[in-house]
């Protein structure tokens, strides 16, 4: 690295282009792609990855590095816990914890660790004031919760590792090092205690080769290296726990994500270029690992709520569904949401649950099944959800439903509109910044012709 060989992700861009903020531990090599080289090039597909760690006697986990929130993302992390707390009592017991940490963070938590958390959070609690010493309370408080999913306990990382994206003749070299080191039972590097990893980052990640002492990462480390690779290659193709995974690694604002990568795509020889309607396109919409939190809180209290009431995920769409044209527009989802006394709604909360889910202004029936569908029965529910197309809706109800009345048609027009063209204006500013730049470029490159 002190050589130049490597530099760090967030430094990577096109000729006079912007970088994004990639994590500090991603790097890559100047023979994948060196930053001097002028003009458009061609790049190459992120094929195999490096797993670094220089020492292995500097390897150390991170202290958990606490979120520090801006006053929107604030806002956001407050509703989400609010509509969490699906019967409103003001205590996170098991059943919400589990729902939380699975919509926070995308794990689910055993009994033992469960139980760590509470206890853990007693002690604290103890330690501070006014609970008496040996208390069995099995719940937390909303600041408690808060102070939990902010805290990054979940997102575990360590110090001197790194994952360098190689070009496939470094990757080449490199195993033969490894190999001949290894048949002469020599240490990779001699006088030090390096240790590497050579992984196919097309093929999940798996591993290809390791070097003596090397040691798995985090899985959090992991993923999110794996999913920044992935990215980088412009992939498309990404799970709700990966895109969450890379809206904490790349902390900007979705227009200059979009940017970025349809400059990084238009050098990538793909045969298909249209991510609009692959699951990449929210990684575009959402702000931050909160937004996406906030979207997932706002379809647990809901699914909770369309539950309590009796109702199927059918039954409810059919009743929501007042013109029965086979969708929901956003009068229509104000209407079902106040009707199943979501708290805290309004205007701005239903524009900003449709737009998380899809790019039109109303929801499909195959986007209403596939968003309120319970974590453990997705599967079963791709096996019975109708083909979406021709705005064709859900069957006919077995059984007559009373109408849910829309709520609020003009005001949710007006300001979709207005949202609309604010997010176009900002994108027209980034993008007219990036012309900027390209014009300064090649001005100077004429200057020095």
């Amino acid at each position: 690295e002190k050589l130049g060989a490597v530099y760090p992700a967030s430094q990577f861009r096109l000729y006079s282009r912007s970088p994004l903020p990639f994590p500090s531990f991603l790097h890559v090599t100047r023979n994948y792609f060196d930053l001097h080289w002028v003009g458009e090039r061609r790049l190459k597909n992120v094929v195999v990855a490096l797993d670094w760690v220089p020492a292995l006697a500097a390897l150390a986990p991170s202290p958990p590095a606490k979120a520090e929130l801006s006053a929107a993302q604030e806002a956001r992390l407050h509703n989400a816990l609010r509509l969490l707390d699906t019967d409103d009592s003001g205590r996170y017991e098991a059943e919400k914890l589990v729902e939380a940490l699975r919509s926070a963070e995308d794990i689910t938590l055993t009994e033992p660790e469960l139980e760590q958390l509470l206890s853990r959070s007693r002690l604290e609690e103890e330690s501070g004031a006014g609970v008496d010493a040996g208390s069995s309370r099995s719940w937390l408080t909303f600041e408690q919760l808060k102070d939990v999913l902010t805290s990054g306990v979940y997102r575990r990382e360590e110090v001197g590792r790194r994952r360098v994206i190689l070009s496939l003749a470094e990757a080449e070299t490199i195993r033969c090092a490894m190999h001949l080191r290894h048949a002469a039972q020599e240490p990779l590097l001699p006088g030090k205690d390096a240790a590497v990893a050579l992984r196919c980052v097309a093929a999940h990640d798996v591993l290809l080769d390791a070097s003596e002492g090397w040691t798995a990462p985090f899985a959090f480390q992991a993923a999110a290296a794996h999913n920044c690779c992935r990215f980088l290659d412009c992939a498309m193709h990404f799970t709700p726990a990966e895109l969450n995974v890379l809206l904490r690694c790349i902390p900007v604002e979705p227009a200059r994500r979009r940017i970025w990568f349809t400059m990084v795509l238009a050098c990538r020889r793909r045969l298909s270029k249209r991510w609009e309607q692959t699951p990449l396109a929210k990684l575009f919409s959402l702000e931050d690992e909160w937004s996406m939190l906030k979207q997932r809180a706002q379809a647990v209290r809901v699914r909770t709520a369309i539950q309590r009431r009796g109702l199927l995920l059918h039954d409810a769409f059919t009743k929501f569904d007042a013109d029965q044209n086979g969708i929901l527009s956003l009068a229509e989802v104000y209407g079902a949401l106040d009707w199943l006394q979501v708290p805290d709604l309004s205007p701005a909360d239903i524009l900003f649950f449709v737009r998380a889910i899809t790019s039109e202004p109303h929801i499909t029936y195959t986007d209403f099944i596939e968003v309120l569908c319970a974590p453990d029965e997705v599967e079963a529910m791709h096996l019975s959800v109708p083909q979406e197309g021709g705005g064709q809706g859900p069957p006919g109800a077995a059984r007559k439903l009373s109408m849910i009345q829309p709520r609020g048609e003009d005001e949710l027009q007006e300001l979709l509109t207005e949202t609309v063209t604010a997010e176009r204006q900002a994108e027209e500013a980034l993008e007219e910044a990036e012309h900027r730049l390209v014009s300064d470029a090649t001005k100077l490159l004429e200057s020095q012709l």
